[in-house]
C-alpha cells in the first residue's frame, strides 16, 4: 500500500483480505505515516470478480488531484523537518534526541484552530496546529530517526462536568517500555517557557488525565470521530475545545 501511495497510483492492488481487516490496515497506514495527509477516509475497497483481485481506489482527497501537488507536499514536509532530524541525531543518547525533538516541535507551532491545522502539512505551512499537527509532526520525525512510536487516540478527562474532549498524543518505546508524550499540552506558546508535565509518562500516570481507546490504533471510527469533532469545533467555535 505504501509503495503505491508513494508513487501516487490511482489504483493499488493488494492481497485479498476481509474488508474489515483492510480498514484496520488502512488506519495503521494513515497513523504510521502522517506525511500521507492527503489520503481520504472514504477510499473504496473494490473486488474484481474477473481475476479475484482487490484494488483500493479513491484514495486521495478531492483537493489533491495531481501527483505533482502531492509530491511537492512530500518535499515540503521533508525540507522543514530534516534540519530538526539532523540536529537531533547529533545528540549522544536516545533521551537527549527525544528531548530535542520534543522542544523543536513545540517551537514550530502556536496552538490555534484553523481549517489547515489538522494535519502535518497544513500545520507546517500555517504555523498553527491542534493536537493532530503536534503529534503527527513528532511521529514523523521519530519514525525518520528509527525511534519506535505510535499515535494514540483518546479523550481528555473533564474536571468541570463538561463532556470529555477527543485528543491525540504519542507513545514511544524506550528500552522495551512504553511511555506517553503529549507535545500539545506541554506547548506553553504564550511565553515559550519549556514545559515537561506530559513528557515520558507511564500509562498509570497518563490515566490520571486521559482515557485511552479500548483498541489503540485499529478502529476506523476512532479517526472518523476525531476528525468530525474537529470539524465541528471549527464550525461552532466552541470555547470548551480551546484547552486541547
Amino acid at each position: 500500500i505504501c509503495d503505491g501511495i508513494e508513487k501516487v497510483e490511482q489504483e493499488i492492488n493488494i492481497t485479498p483480505i476481509p474488508e474489515e481487516d483492510f480498514l484496520k490496515v488502512y488506519v495503521y497506514v494513515i497513523l504510521d505515516h502522517p506525511e500521507y495527509y492527503f489520503l481520504s477516509l472514504s477510499c473504496s475497497y473494490a473486488v474484481d470478480n474477473s481475476d479475484n483481485a482487490v484494488r483500493i481506489v479513491n484514495l486521495y482527497r478531492d483537493e489533491f488531484d495531481t501527483a505533482e501537488e502531492i509530491k511537492s507536499g512530500f518535499d515540503y514536509i521533508d525540507s522543514r523537518l530534516q534540519p530538526i532530524i539532523d540536529e537531533a541525531n547529533k545528540k549522544a543518547t536516545t533521551y537527549e534526541k527525544i528531548l530535542y525533538v520534543y522542544d523543536a516541535v513545540k517551537n514550530l507551532y502556536v496552538y490555534e484552530v484553523s481549517e489547515d491545522s489538522f494535519d502535518i502539512y497544513g500545520a507546517l505551512v500555517g504555523g498553527k496546529s491542534v493536537c493532530e499537527g503536534y503529534s503527527e509532526t513528532f511521529q514523523y520525525i521519530l519514525t525518520k530517526m528509527e525511534i519506535t512510536s505510535i499515535l494514540v487516540n483518546g479523550e481528555i478527562i473533564s474536571t468541570d462536568g463538561t463532556p470529555n474532549v477527543p485528543h491525540r498524543w504519542n507513545m514511544l518505546n524506550i528500552d522495551g517500555d512504553w511511555y506517553h508524550f503529549d507535545v500539545t499540552w506541554d506547548d506553553n506558546y504564550n511565553d515559550r517557557t519549556l514545559e515537561y508535565s506530559y513528557f515520558g509518562l507511564t500509562t498509570e500516570e497518563i490515566l490520571n488525565s486521559r482515557l485511552l481507546e479500548d483498541e489503540i490504533l485499529t478502529e476506523y471510527d476512532v479517526i472518523e470521530m476525531l476528525r468530525k469533532a474537529r470539524r465541528k469545533q471549527i464550525h461552532n467555535k466552541e470555547e470548551s475545545f480551546g484547552s486541547i
